[in-house]
């Protein structure tokens, strides 16, 4: 079995038997001006430092390796404790960072309406 990254206990791996891992990794880094109005002329910029990084990816769950319930609720678990928590991508630990938001999509379901298959896009936020 090979982990591919963790969030916490949210460990995201990928074997011949498991498959739950990271997708269509997206980093966001921002610079901050601070913007000074001068009279009689252009403003003029001055840099201040910059935002908190933000990542985003989505996660496959599918029936066929995992349940996708019961993955999908730990990972809201993770969100509504509002804790920080190390993530780490591709065996690299990038820093503490808070679950902001998740975006589920069912991709397919069962006759009874139980998922086979979701995509989750999770976002993420620099804790600092």
């Amino acid at each position: 079995m090979a982990q591919t990254g963790f969030f916490g206990d949210i460990i995201f791996e990928v074997s011949a038997d498991l498959v739950k891992t990271w997708e269509s990794l997206r980093s966001k880094r921002k610079a901050v001006y601070a913007s000074h109005e001068l009279a009689g002329g252009k403003s003029k910029l001055e840099f201040t430092g910059v935002e908190l990084n933000e990542l985003s990816f989505n996660v496959r769950l599918d029936a066929r390796w995992v349940s996708p319930r019961e993955e999908s609720d730990k990972i809201q678990a993770a969100l509504e404790d509002g804790e920080p928590r190390v993530l780490a991508i591709g065996g690299k630990p990038l820093g503490e960072y808070v679950l902001q938001d998740i975006t589920e999509q069912t991709k397919y379901t069962d006759s009874q309406g139980r998922a086979l298959a979701s995509r989750l896009t999770l976002n993420f936020k620099e804790y600092n």
